[in-house]
């Protein structure tokens, strides 16, 4: 079995550091790590128009991203965001968001190129190539919210069968590409 670890961003200026890490060194490294993630991919928000910030002072930031959800954020340190408000629901998704979303490029913005190099890069320090993506019920929750979700699993089904069928179509359509034109990971 393959030792992997994902760090939160911000534990080594926080912590690590005055205990003892070096800053010039990659997590990977440090602690010999054997898999290693080539690209972490997102898929495209249906509605670019909606992306705002909010609200913001030194501590905090609320946000507005192309799902119409609201996260607030720390910007200074990480943690799970605090999901103050999300706009889909079963009929919003039918009516607003849906053809958006199957209209959008799920290949915008990905450098493939860079993918290819840091694939060629991770397998020459002897390291297994992976590429990531957090898949559909964490964007669910993210989009929808846990409320929506559970409850549509329930009450309107369909809606979240669609919406999943629609992510996984996006998803597969990166990884597709992904895969003839920067190679195959090694798992």
């Amino acid at each position: 079995m393959g030792l992997f670890e994902h760090f939160w961003p911000f534990i080594r200026e926080n912590a690590w550091t005055a205990q003892g890490m070096p800053t010039n060194a990659g997590f990977e490294e440090y602690f010999d790590l054997d898999l290693e993630s080539a690209h972490w991919y997102t898929p495209p928000g249906p509605r670019p128009d909606l992306v705002a910030t909010l609200e913001e002072n030194d501590q905090w930031q609320l946000t507005r991203g192309s799902w119409g959800e609201t996260p607030k954020t720390w910007p200074a340190k990480a943690g799970t965001p605090e999901h103050v408000g999300f706009v889909v629901t079963p009929e919003t998704w039918r009516t607003e968001f849906r053809e958006a979303f199957l209209a959008a490029d799920p290949l915008a913005g990905v450098d493939f190129a860079k993918i290819k190099a840091d694939m060629e890069r991770i397998r020459a320090r002897g390291r297994f190539v992976t590429l990531s993506c957090m898949f559909i019920f964490e964007w669910a929750r993210k989009v929808i919210g846990d409320v929506v979700m559970l409850e549509s699993l329930l009450l309107e089904p369909e809606v979240i069968h669609d919406f999943n069928r629609a992510f996984t179509q996006k998803v597969l359509q990166f990884y597709q590409h992904a895969f003839t034109t920067a190679g195959l990971p090694d798992g």
